[in-house]
């Protein structure tokens, strides 16, 4: 089985504590969630990808790339029932995706793929199954208040299903 990497959005320190203060409050919602910070996905690859060549992309991008801010306005909640905050469209964050999609767009979860057009950026914040997410997505409505956050770095992670490893972080400029 090849393995899992993933290539994800850090926030700033503050727009992190938010979405941990959002966790903690969710904590009483039968789930979990992972054990990496809050992020946006930007890719996942689970096809044979090789990792020295993605460390190497995904730095030549974070080089050419600034920093910028997003706006986080709704919440919803994915198939599998994970609910999520997602952020309004922003050009810069689309930009993101595109330009790392130019690459390795062939080895990327189909959901993820520039080449379906799927992609919906979002930060998870709670992890359950569907009937639980649908039973509480009010909670999280109320909780919830829009917030600007900026992105500050991208970081290659390896997946196994139960916990991610961080294998390199690349600082935006």
């Amino acid at each position: 089985m090849s393995k899992v990497y993933s290539v994800i959005a850090l926030l700033d320190e503050a727009s992190t504590q938010a979405f941990l203060t959002l966790r903690q409050k969710l904590s009483v919602i039968e789930g979990s969630y992972n054990n990496t910070l809050p992020h946006i996905t930007i890719s996942i690859y689970d096809k044979d990808t090789n990792l020295d060549e993605l460390i190497q992309w995904t730095k030549k991008i974070a080089e050419n790339q600034h920093k910028f801010k997003v706006i986080y306005k709704t919440v919803g909640f994915t198939p599998e029932g994970a609910l999520k905050a997602i952020p309004a469209f922003s050009p810069q964050l689309y930009a993101l995706y595109y330009n790392h999609h130019q690459k390795f767009d062939l080895y990327c979860r189909d959901y993820n793929a520039l080449k379906n057009g799927e992609w919906l950026p979002h930060t998870g914040i709670w992890y359950t199954d569907k009937e639980t997410a649908c039973a509480n997505i009010g909670k999280l409505a109320e909780i919830f208040q829009p917030f600007e956050a900026e992105i500050t770095s991208l970081r290659i992670t390896e997946f196994d299903y139960k916990l991610f490893t961080n294998i390199i972080e690349f600082k935006l400029q």
